[in-house]
């Protein structure tokens, strides 16, 4: 690749596919040029692309068209020719990215083709008229478009849609000497990989099921693209290229080179572990008190889980007492708050105890340093019935609450003298309670705050005679990123009945208070 220049857009951070081929092709001696969106991603850029001896870094929102003009006509300036272009550009809703495609919203449905394909388009077109003696486009896409992936949604159609434009750009372009080709790579823990919400699922399916028996490396997909942007490729256009351990031929599940005692129920060493299932129900086998291969590989998936978790959090209260800098360095190396939910993923449930909101409250359920809830007498609710990441009024997450009433509690008699009634601002300080502790649960690091509320409506009032006060708060919007930002809707009732309603609560994670 010496000799040839080329634009690579879409580099998010260190783990980002767009790296592992700017790497990749920077080491064959490739001149390189990069993007980014905004000035967060421009921080991570630029140090990235001096390490390869690129000075050429500029800005582009592939959703405005005339950002592009001007990426092309700022690269123009620095160079007469365009030997490549690499476009790792996707976006979707992660709100949208679970539950059913059906329930897909225009608005996201047209976002996502816009900047996920429409993009490729626009940059071919322009990129077209640096490539004098001809080039190489190529773009990244995913076996989600080929078959149904779980939560895939909206991004599937896309993809799609995009490998199709890469077979009639190969045609509209090809009398020029400029082919366009894609990649399937096949998944990988990157930031964008973590906003669908089954992600940990499938990238655990795929790494069993592969003929390879593995997930394919990021500078796997590197030496790959040096293959379609080079000359080695020189006859390939209009291809989607698959790099995924095979996994795209793949049409059961693996059962093993002994398929009769894979799928038997005899049953192997007893279990050693208290963390071990005693169950096997989604494979039909009903094994109590004895291990199977399955439980055995939980066993070490938990230790595992629990040694990474133990060292993230150390690390991260490290990065706190050395200041903002050096959590931002942190976030960039491990990929954002979102690997907080990964290490957390065999603690997350879907209900919660009051034994279990002690443990929160005394930082011992989301780390140390991290989201905890209030302790009694402050604490407003004495179990979490459900949370989630969908369902919910806006389908896009909920958390549900429960405070037995009596009349020993302690705001009844203090409140107003011979006229006993729950203050309303203890439960809006539930709600704000049960939003920061979603946020908690999402893995999200920092101390939760409480940001405001649009509006509060008062209906009922909640005496002692009450039997069960009854909080469900719906998620409007969730931001991980440097900014941890939950906002919701949320509904007291008493006893069945509409208490008040507040609209629009915001609480987000912070790592420090002092400017709070």
């Amino acid at each position: 690749m010496a000799g040839h220049r080329g634009l690579v857009m879409g580099v998010a951070n260190d783990r980002s596919i767009a790296w592992a081929i700017a790497r990749a092709l920077g080491d064959q001696g490739a001149e390189l040029a990069f993007t980014y969106q905004d000035t967060t991603f421009r921080k991570r850029v630029v140090p990235l692309a001096e390490t390869l001896g690129s000075r050429i870094v500029l800005p582009c929102d592939v959703s405005d068209e005339g950002s592009i003009d001007t990426l092309f006509d700022a690269l123009r300036k620095e160079w007469d020719s365009l030997d490549f272009v690499v476009h790792s550009i996707a976006y979707s809703d992660k709100n949208e990215l679970k539950g059913q495609y059906l329930d897909t919203t225009w608005d996201n449905f047209s976002s996502t083709m816009d900047i996920s394909c429409f993009s490729f388009t626009m940059i071919a077109k322009r990129a077209a008229n640096l490539m004098n003696s001809g080039g190489s486009l190529l773009t990244l896409t995913y076996s989600g478009s080929e078959r149904v992936v779980p939560r895939y949604n909206v991004m599937g159609v896309a993809k799609a849609a995009l490998e199709a434009s890469v077979r009639y750009l190969a045609v509209d372009l090809g009398s020029k000497g400029i082919r366009v080709n894609a990649i399937s790579s096949g998944p990988m823990r990157t930031l964008a990989g973590a906003a669908i919400s089954s992600a940990r699922y499938i990238y655990g399916w795929s790494q069993e099921n592969a003929p390879l028996r593995r997930s394919v490396r990021p500078e796997e997909v590197g030496t790959a693209a040096i293959y379609l942007l080079s000359d080695l490729s020189g006859a390939v256009t209009g291809e989607v290229h698959h790099v995924d351990c095979g996994y795209n031929i793949v049409g059961m599940k693996a059962i093993g080179p002994k398929p009769d005692e894979t799928e038997s129920s005899a049953p192997r060493a007893a279990a050693k572990s208290a963390d071990a299932p005693v169950a096997l129900a989604a494979s039909g086998t009903s094994v109590v008190g004895n291990e199977t291969a399955l439980d055995h590989a939980l066993v070490v998936y938990h230790e595992t889980v629990r040694q990474a978790r133990e060292r993230y959090d150390e690390a991260l209260r490290q990065a706190r007492e050395a200041g903002e800098a050096a959590i931002d360095r942190l976030r960039t190396i491990v990929g954002e708050p979102t690997i907080g939910q990964v290490l957390r993923a065999s603690d997350q449930k879907a209900a919660y105890t009051f034994e279990d909101l002690l443990r929160c409250g005394h930082g011992g359920l989301f780390g140390p340093g991290n989201a905890r809830l209030p302790l009694p007498p402050l604490l407003m609710f004495d179990r979490i019935v459900r949370v989630a990441e969908d369902g919910g009024k806006h389908g896009k997450g909920e958390i549900v609450a429960e405070l037995d009433i009596n009349p020993r509690l302690w705001f009844f008699e203090p409140h107003f003298e011979t006229d006993p009634v729950m203050p309303g601002c203890l439960g809006l300080d539930a709600m704000w309670q049960l939003l920061g502790f979603y946020l908690g649960w999402l893995g999200a690091p920092g101390r939760g705050r409480a940001r405001g509320v649009g509006e509060v409506k008062f209906t009922g009032q909640v005496l002692p005679m009450a039997g069960k006060v009854k909080y469900m708060v719906s998620i409007r919007r969730v931001i991980l990123r440097r900014l941890v930002l939950g906002v919701a809707d949320a509904v007291m009732e008493a006893d069945g009945r509409p208490i008040f309603e507040a609209k629009n609560l915001r609480v987000n994670l912070i790592a420090s208070t002092d400017e709070f």
